[in-house]
């Protein structure tokens, strides 16, 4: 996970600095002032509680109300995967003796606002933008399993567990999601200074996704998880335009 984390930032730097270049004809300061839209593919890991790679795509669309930033919104597929698990790990009984795992797997499709901010002006052609979201997200497909053990009862042979069971608790994922983020997209013109290549690095911060992860669940114990939320790293390419004005 660290490595993945230097090199999302790596290339952020490094193809930002090429997109400040303004060694291209074209630097109008309205270049911009028309509608944006663009599509974005690409995959994602969770910095807590992550599985696997799980895919993420995009669209987005915005346009610019003032010389230093654009409003828009972004539809948006992210699915999740992840695992928490916490073991008992001292004596006097054996490690293992007690513990909870949650494997979480739930698609989710998010409608939200966006500020997007050009950096560092309208003036460079090829240019590094950083954006903001806020929006809520709506599930698609889920599945859950949790799974609690204790051998307590049974020290010092642990051999007939207290309760050992493992349920299905799909139906528990939350329909409804908060979330929020920030990025970083890097455009690379393919065609007349109003087509690109895109490169974009999203860090998205995810509230609770389940309610077997509450308070109030019944399955409860002491080993359960205090919320399953999603701290999501992503890589995406994309494609995108500008429709400008007088074009």
């Amino acid at each position: 996970m660290k490595h993945f984390i230097i090199l999302v930032l790596c290339l952020s730097v490094v193809i930002g600095v090429h997109a400040q270049n303004p060694q291209y004809p074209g630097s109008d300061p309205y270049m911009y002032s028309g509608v944006h839209a663009g599509f974005k593919f690409g995959a994602g890991m969770a910095a807590n509680n992550n599985y696997d790679v799980a895919p993420c795509a995009e669209y987005e669309m915005y346009y610019p109300v003032h010389h230093s930033f654009d409003i828009g919104f972004m539809v948006q597929y992210q699915e999740y995967s992840l695992y928490y698990q916490n073991i008992s790990p001292y004596a006097p009984f054996s490690p293992g003796y007690q513990g909870v795992t949650l494997r979480d797997k739930a698609d989710y499709v998010f409608l939200t606002p966006e500020i997007n901010i050009p950096i560092p002006s309208r003036k460079i052609p090829y240019i590094l933008n950083a954006y903001i979201t806020a929006g809520v997200g709506y599930l698609l497909n889920g599945s859950e399993t949790y799974h609690r053990w204790s051998y307590a009862n049974n020290y010092p042979y642990n051999t007939n567990p207290s309760y050992d069971t493992a349920t299905n608790t799909s139906a528990n994922i939350n329909n409804l999601v908060f979330r929020w983020g920030f990025g970083f997209t890097q455009h690379t013109p393919v065609y007349n200074h109003f087509r690109y290549f895109t490169l974009t690095e999203d860090f998205t911060f995810t509230g609770n996704l389940t309610g077997t992860a509450a308070a109030n669940y019944s399955g409860r114990t002491a080993y359960s998880p205090n919320g399953l939320s999603a701290v999501y790293i992503s890589l995406k390419i994309g494609y995108s335009f500008f429709r400008v004005r007088g074009h």
